[in-house]
């Protein structure tokens, strides 16, 4: 890499994969958010939950480790999923 293509590509350039893919998750951990479930989600329990913690990106695909406000269960369910309250 030359340096006007290091210029051009910024300080993103010198972050590691997993940084640039944490930071484009839309919730943080510790936000209480709303399941919005689809047709296919009948059996996970509708309401709110606490965001854990984001997991890696894989894709364009952005998870998240939840955790249900009143039962305590734990799952994973994707951003397009989640609502904020």
């Amino acid at each position: 890499m030359n340096l006007a293509a290091v210029s051009r590509a910024g300080p993103a350039a010198f972050l590691p994969l997993q940084e640039i893919a944490m930071s484009s998750h839309k919730f943080a951990a510790g936000e209480v958010v709303e399941f919005l479930p689809s047709n296919m989600d009948f059996n996970v329990p509708r309401g709110t939950y606490k965001i854990v913690r984001p997991l890696p990106a894989e894709g364009i695909n952005r998870d998240y480790r939840v955790k249900h406000v009143q039962d305590g269960h734990e799952r994973v369910i994707r951003e397009s999923q989640l609502g904020r309250r």
